[in-house]
């Protein structure tokens, strides 16, 4: 019996912003994904996937070598198939055995048995767990294998490899890795919160895509480099009037998340309810009403 394991990932800044070469702050988890596998007699690979309370969530059954779908199912309330993830699942094994030719080539088969230790809808990594933990039974590089079957910048592979946080940087499609201490003075007050939802991945793209064809004056980088006033100017008034899809909150939405003028009437305005951060603080003009609340 062969038996894999691969941590699963947070990442703390750089978000999406890491897959155009940002340098990204990530922690791998005490939660992760384990692989056991067992070789038997019969010419198929006969897979079962477990929840992290035991029960069996999906299984498929693979003619070997040909790795032709003899079967599938599927038990989740949610609205993916079994013969969908069956079908992933194979493209990942066919990609590894792209990088490997003697992968899942002998004449026995074997019985796989995956298991999380997170709820699979808590996004720490069931994909990038199982890449991480096929890539090391097939004997390949596990980021070739990533990039074959998902596409991705690769840092949840790093996370899966290492026990310590990280700081990643894709460079020239290359990950540069390197172990860091996070342990910052407040690491007892930083609490995982699962909110059962997914960041729109689509519209962060298009933020990013709007830094590489905003233009002024025919030059890229002139507002940029010569921009005398705040974000809060730059984002609220430049660009939501030359993007129409960039919306900004109201005036209500933002007195919620921070402010740092007229602070007494803001409060009132919320009534009596502090922002969820605060801005300028230390302002001369704000202090003496920060004062009570900031010691």
């Amino acid at each position: 019996m062969s038996q894999f394991y691969s941590n699963g990932k947070l990442l703390l800044t750089g978000e999406y912003l890491v897959l155009d070469g940002a340098t990204a702050l990530a922690v791998p988890t005490k939660f992760g994904q384990d692989l056991l596998v067992s070789e038997i007699t019969e010419p198929q690979l006969i897979w079962g996937s477990f929840t992290h309370t035991g029960d069996c969530w999906f299984e498929a059954v693979f003619d070997l070598p040909k790795l032709r779908l003899v079967s599938a199912t599927f038990n989740s309330d949610t609205e993916e198939n079994a013969e969908f993830i069956a079908e992933t699942l194979q493209d990942i094994l066919q990609e590894a055995r792209k990088l490997n030719p003697g992968f899942l080539q002998s004449k026995t088969g074997f019985i796989v048995k995956t298991t999380l230790t997170f709820p699979r809808d808590w996004g720490l990594g069931t994909s990038s767990t199982l890449v991480n933990n096929i890539a090391q039974w097939a004997a390949i590089d596990a980021y070739q294998l990533l990039q074959n079957s998902f596409s991705g910048s690769g840092y949840d592979i790093a996370n899966a490899q290492h026990n310590l946080p990280i700081l990643y940087q894709l460079k020239n499609k290359k990950p540069l890795i390197k172990t860091v201490n996070f342990s910052p003075q407040f690491i007892d007050q930083l609490y995982f919160v699962y909110l059962n939802k997914n960041k729109n991945l689509s519209r962060l793209s298009r933020i990013v895509s709007l830094f590489k064809n905003f233009t002024i004056a025919n030059n890229t980088f002139w507002l940029f480099n010569n921009f005398k006033s705040g974000e809060d100017v730059f984002w609220g008034l430049y660009i939501s009037r030359k993007f129409d899809w960039f919306s900004i909150p109201n005036c209500n939405e933002a007195l919620k998340f921070s402010f740092e003028k007229r602070c007494e009437e803001s409060f009132k305005h919320l009534n009596g309810h502090l922002p969820f951060g605060c801005h300028k603080w230390e302002n001369e003009n704000e202090i003496s009403f920060w004062k009570d609340y900031i010691k």
